[in-house]
């Protein structure tokens, strides 16, 4: 049977739609006119097909589908699918939680009420669990306040002075209202329980109501170093810092007064500079020498350094430090210069003109 092509004796007749309806599924919807263009294609091209009256034996005709019919001939009618079973009960997807209770009759929308609500119905109302007083709990069963005892002393929080702490004696010596396991005065009346530093000791027995961070002794509102221990509380320039925690303990200036106190002075009477002050070092200062004064012609220059540190300490810590440096430098004159001998000053001289003590 290679290179045939069967087709339904139908469709190479030409018959109707209707007629070869059952046709159809071997071939697909096609109209019968395109169909009929194709077996022509295909039978000039040599290839057998079923219009030429050759049946493959194999291939039974497709019969048409039988229909049961009633006696008379009538087709019966169709049967309604079977009813799906019905549940009288239908209970509304709330979502969960300890506050809702039900079920509820189908299509009602419960009504939420609050704690306390009289005559509470559970099968259409629900308790919102708020509402209640102070001092009092919400049942969420029943949906009424009900007098809460925090600390199971047998005491109802609303009548209890330490509602939080077990006190069955209910003692108040100062009579504040605040029960004594409880009260942060217990011998000084203070209903505010006010404790401004959060320290445990309420501000009426506090000796340091605003606190003593640094733990000195000294209260903060008090203490000229609040942050730092200075139980001496010195003060030395008294601009109400304390010099452990002062960035210029000795006063504004206090470098250049000190100079004018010493008395010191080169020749001519010329003073000393300050060079630098605060926390400079001693190495830091030395290094400032060759940076000062100017050399000039038949002169010997005479360069000077003083450094001097006030220190501050603790229990043999240093925690505080002031420094000074100062500067001096003088030009002494040369003899015969210019001349064919000059002679100009030494070191000796210039230990001399030194206005500094200990020869610095």
């Amino acid at each position: 049977m290679k290179g045939t092509l069967y087709l339904p004796k139908a469709i190479c007749e030409e018959t109707s739609d209707a007629d070869i309806s059952y046709e159809r599924e071997k071939i697909g919807d096609y109209p019968c006119d395109m169909v009929q263009r194709q077996v022509k294609k295909y039978s000039a091209m040599g290839i057998k097909n079923a219009c030429d009256g050759e049946v493959p034996p194999d291939v039974p005709p497709k019969q048409p589908p039988t229909v049961p019919r009633l006696p008379g001939g009538e087709v019966p009618p169709e049967e309604p699918p079977p009813e799906e079973p019905q549940n009288d009960t239908v209970i509304p997807p709330f979502p969960p939680g300890d506050d809702l209770i039900g079920p509820f009759p189908p299509d009602d929308e419960p009504e939420t009420v609050p704690c306390g609500t009289p005559d509470f119905d559970p099968n259409s109302m629900v308790c919102s669990g708020s509402g209640c007083p102070e001092g009092y709990q919400c049942n969420l069963e029943s949906c009424s306040c009900e007098a809460a005892d925090s600390d199971f002393d047998g005491i109802p929080d609303p009548q209890d002075n330490c509602p939080d702490v077990p006190n069955e004696d209910q003692g108040d010596i100062d009579g504040d209202g605040v029960g004594d396991l409880c009260d942060n005065c217990p011998w000084d009346p203070n209903p505010d329980q006010a404790d401004s530093d959060v320290d445990g000791q309420g501000d009426a027995c506090d000796p340091c109501p605003g606190g003593d961070l640094d733990g000195d002794g000294v209260c903060d509102n008090e203490d000229n170093c609040p942050e730092m221990t200075n139980p001496s509380q010195q003060d030395s320039d008294g601009d109400g810092v304390g010099d452990f925690c002062d960035s210029t303990p000795l006063g504004e200036g206090w470098c250049a007064s000190y100079a004018q106190e010493q008395g010191w002075s080169g020749p001519g009477g010329t003073q000393p500079w300050v060079a630098a002050e605060g926390s400079i070092s001693q190495a830091g200062c030395n290094d400032l020498i060759t940076s000062i004064g100017e050399p000039q012609t038949c002169t010997t220059l005479c360069r000077y350094i003083y450094y001097k540190v006030w220190r501050w300490t603790l229990n043999g810590e240093v925690v505080n430090q002031y420094a000074c440096c100062w500067a001096y430098a003088v030009n002494l004159p040369c003899t015969d210069c210019p001349g064919q001998n000059p002679q100009c000053p030494g070191q000796e001289a210039c230990d001399a003109a030194n206005p500094f003590p200990s020869g610095q």
